[in-house]
Parts: C-alpha cells; sequence; structure tokens
C-alpha cells in the first residue's frame, strides 16, 4: 500500500489532505524559484482555509451537450502568498479525480499532480523550473510573465501569461458569504511562438489576497465554475 513517503494512489485519496501537506509545500522548492516568485507586495493571505463548493460546466468540441460536474476546492495558507490548494471533481456524485497544486495566490501554479481514481501508478508531479515576471504585479491592472514547466519524459514547456485586471465589484456577487471587494483576472497563455493557446479567467478576491480560477477556453473545450458554498477561516 505504500505511505506518504513512497505513497500508492489508494493511501493518496484515503488521506488527501497529509498528502497535500507534505509533498506540496513551499520548502520543497528550489530558493532561486520562491525569489523569483514572491514580490514584495504580497503581503500575507488573509485566511488560513477556504473551502469552496462548486458548480461546472465543461463542453467539449464535438459534444452534444455540456458535462455537468461538481467539485469540492480547499485553499490552505501557506505563508507569504504560497497556497496549497486541492481539488476534488466529481460526476453524480462520485469522485473522478484529484487535483494537489502549490501555488502563489491561487494563480501561479509551481507544483501539480492530477490523479485520476482509476489510476494505478503516481502520475508525476509537474514542477515549474523556471519563473521570470515580464511587467507589472499580481495586485496591479496588468502583469505578465513567462514560465518553464518541466513534463514528463524529461521534456519541457514555456508559455507566456498576459493578464488584465477589471473593474472591482462586490465579491458577494460570487457568492453571499464571499467578502470584501472582488476583480477579475483575464489571462492569455501564449505558447513559445507568441500565439494564444487558451484564455483563462479567475476571480481575485482582494480580502483574502486569493484568486479563484472560474472559466477557461481552448479550441477544444470551455469550463466555467459557479459557486454554490464558501467558507473561510
Amino acid at each position: 500500500m505504500g505511505d506518504l513517503d513512497n505513497p500508492s494512489v489508494a493511501v493518496v485519496l484515503h488521506d488527501k489532505e497529509s498528502y497535500l501537506a507534505k509533498q506540496f509545500a513551499p520548502e520543497l522548492l528550489p530558493k532561486r524559484l520562491v525569489d523569483a516568485v514572491v514580490q514584495s507586495d504580497s503581503g500575507r493571505n488573509g485566511y488560513k482555509r477556504i473551502s469552496i463548493d462548486a458548480k461546472i460546466l465543461y463542453d467539449k468540441a464535438g459534444a452534444a451537450v455540456p458535462q455537468a460536474l461538481e467539485s469540492r476546492d480547499l485553499y490552505v495558507d501557506a505563508g507569504r502568498g504560497f497556497v496549497k490548494q486541492l481539488v476534488v471533481t466529481k460526476a453524480n456524485g462520485f469522485e473522478v479525480s484529484a487535483l494537489f497544486e502549490l501555488t502563489y495566490h491561487g494563480m501561479l501554479s509551481l507544483s501539480a499532480q492530477t490523479i485520476s481514481v482509476n489510476a494505478t501508478v503516481m502520475p508525476r508531479i509537474t514542477n515549474l523550473s523556471d519563473f521570470q515576471y515580464s511587467d507589472g504585479a499580481i495586485s496591479g491592472a496588468h502583469f505578465s510573465y513567462q514560465a518553464r514547466a518541466e513534463l514528463n519524459g524529461g521534456t519541457s514547456v514555456q508559455v507566456r501569461y498576459d493578464c488584465r485586471a477589471g473593474a472591482p465589484y462586490p465579491a458577494s456577487q460570487l457568492n453571499p458569504d464571499i467578502q470584501g471587494q472582488a476583480h477579475d483576472l483575464n489571462c492569455q497563455v501564449l505558447n513559445a511562438n507568441g500565439v494564444a493557446m487558451s484564455t483563462m479567467r479567475y476571480s481575485y478576491l482582494e480580502k483574502y489576497g486569493l484568486a479563484i480560477f472560474m472559466h477557461s477556453k481552448t479550441m477544444a473545450s470551455e469550463f466555467s465554475k459557479t459557486l454554490a458554498h464558501f467558507s473561510a477561516t
């Protein structure tokens, strides 16, 4: 079966939070990467834990109707703007997959791993190997950055994100239990040739210093999320 130092799929899926805490800590990142990511204006996260129940529509090209899914999302403050995230996706009430991730303010994915409930071996964790801000800051009206991630087989991919902030609005428009203001972050994801491959939209919750992934679109699919339940401690 294994343990959390050498885990099996079954062990991880039955103790997700322990695995998230152990394997997705900022301390495991190279110092040069942490120094490159953390901005001087990042401050502290405005929460300890945030739990979200969400409704998802996933529309795949060629499908007759969008697929309705649900997710249970957990965000845990890891200090200095880092966030440990766990997203458990369900279909018809049954678990489909679990996404484990370490991010910066919910936006910049530094380490990630998606495990299907039908997996027989543990998939590799995808790690960011290089990072550089091109312009601006996450809290500003515009920011962009370039990143390189290590993929399976020793290959890597380089992408650039270009994001612009929308006008602020009451965060309660997303869910009545969310306090403070929010603003949208609309991002384009460009490949190494500067060609747009997808668009992404986050809702940045200003009180909490956290970006919630809400919508994405590629040439093959479209994903959208609504927040059915929200709680923060």
